[in-house]
């Protein structure tokens, strides 16, 4: 049963773990960040994210 439409990751190794041994509730989707070039931060806001990038 998929219980989340997606989840943010930067390198979900752990995570696809932790949903392999059922600690983790399946996804629908799972979004890599980890190639985002300068990607300073991102903020879990709840419903939504708020991602920072370093303009170089």
């Amino acid at each position: 049963m998929i219980t989340n439409a997606a989840k943010v990751i930067a390198d979900g190794t752990d995570l696809l773990l932790e949903i392999q041994h059922g600690n983790q509730p399946l996804v629908e989707n799972l979004v890599d960040i980890c190639n985002i070039p300068e990607l300073n931060a991102i903020e879990d806001r709840g419903d939504n994210f708020s991602m920072e990038r370093q303009y170089l």
